[in-house]
């Protein structure tokens, strides 16, 4: 299982190979990354910092299944981009799109944080910060 950082390494070194053209060359290989990443993002754990307040704890449920929403679209994506490498021909711009998408958002990990930082208790009550993993 790989880190996650080992991961953006292996979408960065992608990234190189569509971007100088070197892709037809070394389809094989990039198939194999892609079809690695895949393996490591199904394995991998992903975990969050949430404010929970001692009154409820039903929002802790829908933090979870926000996470787990966007591990699963990552994992989506990299399927898409294992099955655009298996094609004859590779759509360039499709697999590009993915790639930078998944390394700016590092998996959509940006994405999540931003969607369980915006839920906030209506009122001001006694917090405390708890760990979310997905």
């Amino acid at each position: 299982m790989s880190s996650v950082k080992e991961m953006v390494e292996k979408l960065v070194y992608i990234e190189r190979e569509l971007l100088s053209g070197e892709y037809k060359l070394n389809k094989p290989i990039l198939l194999l990354l892609a079809g690695e990443l895949v393996l490591d993002m199904k394995k991998t754990t992903f975990y969050f910092e949430v404010e929970r307040t001692s009154k409820f704890k039903t929002h802790f449920a829908s933090y979870a299944n926000t996470a787990r929403r966007y591990k699963y679209k990552a994992i989506t994506d990299l399927e898409e981009l294992v099955s655009e490498f298996s094609k004859k021909v590779i759509n360039e711009n499709r697999c590009k799109q993915i790639v930078q998408n998944l390394i700016e958002t590092t998996f959509y990990k940006a994405n999540t944080k931003a969607k369980i930082s915006a839920w906030k208790p209506k009122y001001s009550q006694r917090t405390r910060q708890e760990n979310l993993n997905y």
